[in-house]
């Protein structure tokens, strides 16, 4: 990671942080999970299924 492509990351999250607080909400709200391993795929087909059906 190049020294610029450092600060942006940390820019970034700062920003995240003040949306966060701004908005009375878990910085989490903002971030998305990057699914890695076959079973992580697994699972979210799984839920998708599950909430999908109940929203039928």
């Amino acid at each position: 990671m190049t020294q610029e492509e450092f600060y942006v990351v940390f820019e970034l999250q700062d920003l995240m942080k003040l949306f966060a607080s701004t908005l009375g909400v878990l910085i989490e709200l903002f971030t998305v999970p990057v699914l890695s391993e076959p079973r992580e795929y697994e699972a979210a087909e799984y839920w998708r299924y599950e909430l999908g059906a109940e929203l039928d």
